[in-house]
């Protein structure tokens, strides 16, 4: 979202960022191993050629875009080995090895805590990951095979992805290209940020969120948007607290401490329709 909100408040007379907000797409279109999307956008801009306007305008840059998406989307969509994939994990800002990987097997953590294991002896990219909802989020996946908790499986997984080991249960895949991985991505992610919810405060979320998703405070300095803004949310999170606390004009520090509370991704589900938009990078 914040590369979002650069793109929409840069100086339109120098244009800085383009309309690809996925890094892997850009770092995809480059061939870098850059991890960061100032940089990678930094570096796209510098490759721009225009033929009808000058570099540093506004005019041309969604043609530009264009461009860098189509190439982008025929990279992304040729075949993907482990070397591939394992390079993508180990350029990737929101994954980190959990040790230094075996001849058979690598294992990341995501920034959230989730875990999976990259197979690297086999032709096909194959990954281990735990089992859930998730994996109906991802199409194009291939040879899906699901393993209940105490079903062996390869005894690389104690050691370098402890989350996989028996005793849990998880699933293989094998991923055929880069773009079903960067879903594959997405969708877990936010999967593992998900956990803690209770049911019934999902629920609860889901039966609350019928109002349009996208909404716009807008009203000179004073006129109350953060407070209204704040208000809504706890509609959607917390309406008990919000009618306790309705009249406190501290509510706004109080009811930040409450949102962290109830867990960082119902605030991003709200703010991103009840889920991130995430299965296009151009989203």
């Amino acid at each position: 979202m914040k590369w979002k909100l650069a793109f929409l408040y840069q100086n339109r007379q120098a244009p800085c960022v383009l309309p690809i907000f996925k890094a892997e797409y850009l770092r995809a279109y480059l061939g870098s191993g850059e991890k960061r999307a100032s940089e990678l956008q930094k570096q796209v801009l510098a490759n721009r050629v225009q033929a009808d306007a000058p570099r540093d305008t506004w005019s041309g840059l969604f043609d530009y875009a264009d461009q860098v998406w189509n190439v982008a989307q025929q990279i992304v969509r040729t075949e993907l080995s482990p070397a591939d994939a394992k390079a993508f994990f180990d350029n990737h800002e929101r994954f980190a090895p959990i040790k230094p990987p075996t001849q058979k097997i690598a294992g990341y953590q995501a920034s959230d805590g989730g875990q999976l294991a990259l197979e690297l002896e086999r032709q096909k990219t194959t990954i281990y990951l735990s089992a859930g909802d998730w994996l109906n989020n991802v199409p194009g996946l291939r040879d899906i095979e699901e393993y209940e908790a105490d079903r062996s499986r390869s005894s690389n997984l104690q050691a370098n992805a402890p989350q996989l080991a028996l005793g849990e249960a998880i699933v293989k895949v094998v991923v055929p290209d880069m773009a079903t991985l960067i879903a594959l991505c997405d969708a877990y992610e936010t999967a593992d940020a998900n956990i803690g919810i209770s049911g019934s405060n999902t629920v609860e979320f889901q039966q609350q969120s019928n109002q349009p998703l996208n909404q716009i405070l807008y009203g000179p300095p004073g006129t109350g948007k953060t407070f209204s803004a704040i208000d809504a949310t706890l509609e959607i999170l917390d309406p008990l607290f919000l009618a306790d606390h309705r009249k406190d004009r501290h509510r706004s520090r109080c009811a930040r401490r409450r949102i962290a509370g109830r867990g960082h991704c119902l605030w991003r589900q709200l703010l991103c329709g009840g889920r991130a938009a995430s299965e296009l990078g151009r989203s």
